[in-house]
């Protein structure tokens, strides 16, 4: 927005659903709403993508090396040298990754004060794999589900006042009551936010060292790209048996999870609640 008028303004107009569903025509959605993806498919597009990647630049750099040769060998041999840089660290960024993902310990050290989401791949990785059938949504809920493993691998803990989780205003009554139960054991609060300005006004507010997030894939990813590693954050889906925005609920095991996670607390027994 353009002055602070108009920034207020926004930021209080009803919305009808997130953003992000405008378009929504009521329909439920694949599963019941249910997205839970495995990160591996993230990691087995990702790494198609990177191979398609790899076959054009070494195809484009075959094609130019005769007129880089023209110019001056040594000019033939800096591009070289800089295609295959180029390709070799983007290869060894992938590798991390999947060595992240697959023993949870930090090999992708150098992705701290970084966002998965924003890495240059996903964008060809989300198209791929709607190629083979996966929906946009449970692309991306594959791609948070790498980036919560990274963060868990890379983050230390924080101070109770310190962590952020923010919730939607679509919760089920029953999931914010056991939701309340269970951060009142961990000595933390959550925040209800009517979307994504709201986000933004809290973490201005409560200044947060780490947030715990809970929303639909789409509101999630948005948010995650929006955040860009400048903070860690745990990204918790929701599950819409009634479609969006209407008696969500979570998996509590996920969310006690993360809330361990960043507070440094030990397993403790617990009985989990999902809504059925």
């Amino acid at each position: 927005m353009n002055n602070e008028a108009e920034t207020k303004e926004l930021l209080q107009a009803p919305r009808r659903l997130g953003s992000e569903w405008e378009s929504w025509e009521g329909n439920l959605e694949e599963n019941n709403g249910d997205l839970d993806t495995s990160p591996w498919y993230f990691i087995g597009f990702a790494s198609i993508g990177l191979s398609m990647v790899n076959i054009a630049g070494l195809f484009i750099l075959y094609m130019m090396k005769p007129r880089l040769a023209l110019i001056h060998p040594d000019v033939d041999l800096a591009v070289s040298l800089i295609v295959y840089t180029a390709l070799l660290l983007t290869d060894i960024t992938l590798l991390l990754v999947v060595l992240t993902v697959l023993t949870q310990k930090p090999f992708a050290f150098f992705l701290k004060k970084k966002e998965l989401a924003n890495l240059p791949i996903i964008p060809l990785t989300i198209r791929i794999g709607k190629m083979f059938g996966l929906s946009r949504d449970r692309m991306t809920n594959s791609v948070m589900r790498a980036g919560n493993i990274l963060t868990k691998a890379i983050y230390d803990k924080v101070h109770p006042d310190d962590l952020l989780i923010v919730v939607p205003r679509c919760l089920s009554m029953f999931t914010r009551k056991e939701l309340t139960a269970l951060t009142e054991k961990y000595g933390v609060t959550f925040h209800t936010a009517g979307g994504g300005n709201a986000a933004r006004e809290l973490l201005v507010k409560e200044k947060p060292k780490a947030i715990i997030a809970v929303a639909c894939e789409r509101d999630l990813f948005s948010g995650l790209q929006d955040v860009g590693g400048n903070i860690p954050v745990m990204a918790i889906t929701n599950k819409r048996p009634e479609g969006p925005c209407r008696n969500t609920f979570i998996n509590f095991e996920e969310m006690e999870e993360a809330i361990q996670h960043f507070l440094g607390t030990p397993a403790v027994e617990t009985n989990s609640l999902v809504e059925a």
